[in-house]
């Protein structure tokens, strides 16, 4: 992509206001360089509340499905702050290391009825996704409700009985 494909690229992209005072940059590195200068805001205050947030974050009275998608909109907006600050070759390393990250605190944060289903997940080899983890909390969810209600029902044909 050439300089004048950059600099248009980048003039269309920015409020109409803001255009007035690139004017008197030739070149799109000049321009951008000045944009950062200007309106790059560090994210330091958000990260803190976000890593507060998420090390807060428990599953207590919500659903597995509430649980997870409650942390993985912490996840996404904190991944995406950390990623913005890392080069391209960084960023495969840095998400595979968070992802493991993210499965551990997730089972670790579950609600104590689901105790022993983690401990039997992690001690696989080798440890399974968090979406295989999620998965399986599920079934196991499905498989006690149904005990739960088949135990309930043949107690009470007995006592019926």
């Amino acid at each position: 992509m050439g300089d004048a494909s950059v600099m248009s690229w980048i003039l269309n992209s920015v409020n109409p206001d803001i255009v007035l005072t690139l004017r008197s940059y030739d070149i799109a590195m000049d321009v951008w360089n000045y944009l950062k200068k200007v309106y790059h805001h560090d994210n330091s205050a958000r990260m803190y509340q976000l890593e507060f947030e998420i090390s807060n974050y428990m599953q207590r009275t919500k659903t597995i499905r509430e649980y997870y998608s409650g942390f993985m909109q912490l996840w996404i907006e904190q991944t995406a702050l950390v990623c913005a600050t890392l080069k391209d070759s960084e960023i495969i390393m840095a998400h595979k290391l968070r992802s493991n990250s993210h499965r551990d605190q997730f089972l670790m944060k579950l609600h104590s009825e689901f105790e022993p289903i983690p401990a039997n997940i992690m001690n696989r080899v080798p440890a399974p996704s968090l979406d295989t983890c999620l998965q399986e909390l599920i079934r196991e969810l499905k498989n006690i409700v149904f005990n739960h209600n088949h135990f309930s029902m043949n107690k009470n044909w007995f006592q019926g009985h």
